[in-house]
């Protein structure tokens, strides 16, 4: 009987985790193929979720080990949450911005995370001086 199957249950557990997984990435990707808000990357292996206002680790302290995905789901998918790969989010964690974003700025391009840099900026100068 498939649901006495130990192996069974895993693989369809795993199948419905990467399922609910791909359906916050793509509504966070404004309905279409996930992707990368900064650098465009598309495998789905390196895409993350990131706070766009910050707080991600008092977040994750608080939501458990139920993680992100549930926590999306079971709120609707509320606002405050933007796809980005694994480096541009790290990138943004570390250092305020993204090195994407420097390339753009000197090819005089417009960016859409400029208000975000900006304002993490102005707080980390508020919190550190």
């Amino acid at each position: 009987m498939p649901y006495k199957d130990k192996n069974w249950t895993i693989d369809c557990h795993r199948l419905m985790r990467r399922r609910w997984r791909y359906e916050a990435l793509k509504h966070y990707s404004g309905g279409k193929e996930p992707k990368c808000a900064c650098c465009g990357e598309r495998r789905h292996e390196f895409l993350s979720f990131d706070h766009i206002d910050g707080g991600g680790k008092l977040h994750r302290i608080v939501i458990g080990n139920d993680g992100i995905v549930a926590f999306l789901r079971h709120n609707n998918y509320p606002p405050g949450f933007r796809v980005l790969c694994h480096n541009c989010n790290q990138a943004i964690g570390f250092y305020g911005y993204c090195p994407h974003e420097l390339e753009r700025e000197a090819v005089g391009e417009t960016s859409v995370l400029e208000k975000t840099v900006t304002t993490r900026k102005m707080q980390l100068v508020e919190l550190y001086g």
